[in-house]
């Protein structure tokens, strides 16, 4: 008698055991950086540190960050440099 419920207890911990470690790697996952945690000055040195050859899309799997942020944040480099290079005009 003592024996099956040993195996009981144990099978139930088996059954039970990989639904537990499943829900707090989840939670695990979703406690990391988002995108939104992720500046576009980060996004920016990342792709710098790359030697600015690195795609969109290996930056946001690098960073762990939506497609829509990248070129969200490199569309906003692009301009402010465009702005930065006019020369201001002058009467």
């Amino acid at each position: 008698m003592r024996k099956g419920m040993f195996v009981l207890a144990a099978a139930s911990l088996l059954a039970v055991g990989p639904v537990a470690f499943a829900e707090q790697h989840d939670k695990e996952k979703s406690a990391g950086t988002t995108g939104a945690q992720v500046s576009c000055d980060q996004i920016e040195a990342a792709r710098d540190e790359a030697g600015g050859g690195v795609s969109e899309d290996m930056l946001s799997k690098k960073l762990n960050v939506p497609i829509e942020r990248i070129r969200s944040c490199l569309e906003k480099e692009a301009m402010d440099l465009k702005k930065s290079e006019t020369p201001p005009s002058g009467k």
